[in-house]
């Protein structure tokens, strides 16, 4: 197994004295420019109504443990009860507002269960998966395939927890990775030291396979690493944050706890054009979120300590929540029952393979981003030739299905615009690519209804 490990230097105020920790002699300094930051705006469960519920004594019940930030629309997902049901709340990411609620259906329930929905999260082509919290009962997986389809069942079987605690659970850890028809997720959670592999087959997930971690904590969270099929960061309470293989259950690197203590949660991954992060959440309110270069995987070092506004905080709760780094390269951060927060991170913007066409453009013809961008429901596509050519603009979705062809046929050199009308498609992220002779161009525009 790789260590991670690095020497922290900072010079001025002590970290101990501005944060209140203990340092371990090996984790007394910290990197040149490491920075702690506030957030860019935070809401309070307790001060909007969309994300809590009240108990007997008429006083806010708190449930919110878990959440996402969806890729395709930038919005955020924060599973809650609501008059004693569970809802999916849907908030902007830009300021905290509240947005609506994803349907919901009688699909979502049924069960011993702790709670119906505990965590969701998304996946890069737009679809949307909630796990119920379980000890004993069926573990129930569901998807909808945008923020505005009703919710299916797509797993719905009981798996035993060996070497589990006292009150060991199912659904605090989950994570599905992929697109398309090439899904994986991955389960976990509060006291139970296995996780689940599950893969995707005709609409369903089905079972593949379990591994016995030896700990408690691998698997509370899950960061994706864009490009591979067979390992994901994860990370929990009394564990380091680690480099798991799905496919045979072995710790393939760790990231010292000097750098991120074991008194976090969630994970997640990113890859920008400045390098490549995780960020990891807290497991108590008053301990800050962790922002970690781990661009070269030998020297990883902290970048930032995300500040958390403890005179918020809800006290006496076992806290989980999420941390996702958002397509800008933000974050969006919560501990359970906190609040809900948006940071700024200076670290670059999520690198997509589209971009990366862009960059090796051949010469000769050119594709101009959409505009506007994102849109709804027309968007114009410019383009240009240096020559005549059989030309074909097609338009596809995220999975590869083709959704539209907007022009073919012979077309005279100079610059070409279209008016694409997307009315008839959902709300997502789409691909629209140019065909001119033998050269092809591809981007990446953004519907919002």
């Amino acid at each position: 197994m790789k260590h991670l490990t690095t020497t922290f230097k900072r010079t001025g105020i002590s970290l101990a004295l501005v944060l209140g920790l203990t340092l371990s002699a090996s984790a007394q300094t910290v990197a040149d420019d490491f920075e702690l930051i506030d957030p860019v705006w935070s809401i309070m469960p307790a001060d909007v109504e969309f994300l809590y519920d009240f108990n007997e004594d008429g006083d806010p019940a708190y449930v919110n443990q878990g959440g996402t930030y969806n890729k395709g629309t930038s919005n955020i997902l924060i599973p809650t009860v609501i008059d004693g049901d569970p809802q999916v709340a849907i908030i902007d990411s830009e300021d905290g507002s509240f947005i609506d609620y994803l349907p919901m259906t009688e699909e979502v329930g049924g069960g011993d269960v702790t709670l119906e929905l505990i965590e969701v999260t998304t996946t890069r082509d737009g679809r949307i998966f909630g796990i119920n919290q379980v000890m004993e009962a069926a573990i129930r997986i569901y998807m909808w395939e945008d923020e505005s389809s009703d919710p299916v069942v797509v797993y719905n079987e009981a798996r035993n927890m060996p070497n589990a605690g006292q009150f060991g659970q199912w659904g605090q850890g989950f994570g599905v990775i992929g697109e398309g028809e090439n899904l994986t997720a991955l389960v976990s959670g509060f006291q139970n030291p296995n996780i689940l592999v599950m893969e995707w087959n005709d609409g369903q997930f089905e079972f593949k396979d379990k591994f016995d971690m030896g700990s408690f904590g691998f698997g509370n969270g899950f960061g994706e690493i864009p490009g591979s099929s067979n390992t994901v960061w994860t990370n929990g309470a009394g564990i380091e944050a680690s480099i798991v293989n799905i496919e045979t259950g072995e710790v393939v690197a760790s990231v010292d706890e000097g750098i991120i203590n074991r008194d976090h949660y969630d994970i997640d991954y990113i890859e920008t054009d400045m390098g490549s992060f995780i960020i990891a959440g807290p497991r108590y309110p008053d301990t800050p979120f962790s922002v970690v270069d781990v661009s070269d995987v030998d020297d990883p070092f902290l970048r930032h300590l995300v500040i958390f506004p403890a005179e918020q905080a809800v006290e006496n709760v076992q806290l989980t929540g999420f941390v996702h780094f958002t397509r800008s390269g933000n974050a969006v951060v919560m501990s359970s029952n906190n609040p809900l927060m948006y940071f700024e991170l200076g670290i670059g913007a999520m690198e997509t393979s589209a971009e990366q066409a862009v960059r090796d453009l051949p010469a000769g013809i050119t594709l101009q981003q959409n505009y506007p961008n994102p849109f709804n429901p027309t968007t114009s596509i410019t383009y240009t030739l240096d020559r005549a050519a059989d030309v074909a603009v097609n338009v596809y979705s995220i999975t590869g299905q083709k959704v539209a062809s907007i022009s073919a046929g012979m077309q005279n050199a100079g610059s070409h615009s279209l008016e694409f009308d997307a009315s008839h498609l959902s709300s997502g992220t789409y691909i629209y690519q140019l065909q001119a002779g033998n050269q092809t161009l591809t981007r990446t525009m953004m519907l919002i209804k």
